[in-house]
């Protein structure tokens, strides 16, 4: 990547910094990942700024909590599947969808681009992706549970509030 100017890395935003530093990752620049967070704003109490730390440690650990979710509905997909009840099969994948597209589209309202959301989650089950793969086209329907479940993620991210 061509070297960015010393006075743009003083001026970036919490929320550009924080953005800026998946967007390497994401384009596995770990050199310009590294420059991003070593020169983030320092507080005299802290360290790194409290807001880019807690939204990182939030935004791994909800992703990998997200992941499960979405692991759990495939293989709860396969045991109603191998069951015969069809009803709770399409159900699990309709909810694996619902989750799937919420995450992203939190993920896209912090200002991630594919490169940092694709960083940003686990690597998936290839059985995962080949469902998700068939579900493309598939609008996921409301689900009142999942909004509330996702409301209450939107809290756990301080990138989202400040």
């Amino acid at each position: 990547m061509k070297k960015l100017p010393e006075k743009l890395y003083e001026n970036l935003s919490s929320r550009e910094r924080f953005v800026a530093t998946w967007e390497a990752i994401g384009r596995e620049d770990e050199n310009e990942a590294q420059k991003l967070q070593d020169t983030a704003p320092r507080h005299q109490f802290t360290g790194p700024d409290s807001v880019i730390r807690k939204s990182w440690t939030a935004i791994i650990a909800i992703s990998l909590g997200i992941e499960a979710d979405i692991s759990g509905c495939v293989l709860t997909f396969q045991l109603a599947h191998h069951a015969g009840q069809t009803e709770t099969a399409i159900a699990s994948l309709k909810k694996m969808k619902k989750i799937d597209a919420m995450w992203r589209e939190l993920l896209k309202e912090i200002g991630f681009s594919e490169a940092a959301i694709k960083a940003v989650r686990p690597k998936k089950h290839p059985l995962v992706e080949h469902l998700l793969t068939i579900l493309k086209n598939h609008t996921p329907e409301p689900d009142d549970s999942l909004d509330a479940y996702f409301q209450e993620i939107r809290q756990m991210i301080p990138i989202l509030h400040h």
